[in-house]
């Protein structure tokens, strides 16, 4: 899986998604539980392909980052799940 052109997508339709200028949107974005959820997600994803140097080195990140957001948020959201590429979901604000 291509973990950056999927995850702008995903930021992308987040971003849309918001009312405001350029700085709020983006701080709207950074602050919502599921952009981070899914970011989270989409590197875990990107993660679980690379070779063992690579998983060995940033996993330990993927499972701090993972355990943030399902303590922070509730949000779990396993990188074994099957989530397509358009996956999208209305932003609280």
């Amino acid at each position: 899986m291509a973990f950056c052109p999927v995850l702008r997508a995903d930021l992308r339709r987040a971003y849309a998604m918001l009312d405001g200028g350029r700085l709020r949107r983006l701080a709207g974005c950074a602050r919502a539980p599921g952009v981070q959820a899914v970011t989270v997600y989409r590197f875990g994803q990107w993660l679980a392909d690379r070779s063992l140097p690579v998983r060995l080195l940033l996993e330990p990140a993927y499972f701090v980052l993972n355990g943030l957001v399902k303590m922070l948020w509730g949000i779990e959201l396993p990188r074994r799940a099957r989530i397509c590429a358009t996956f999208s979901k209305p932003i609280r604000r």
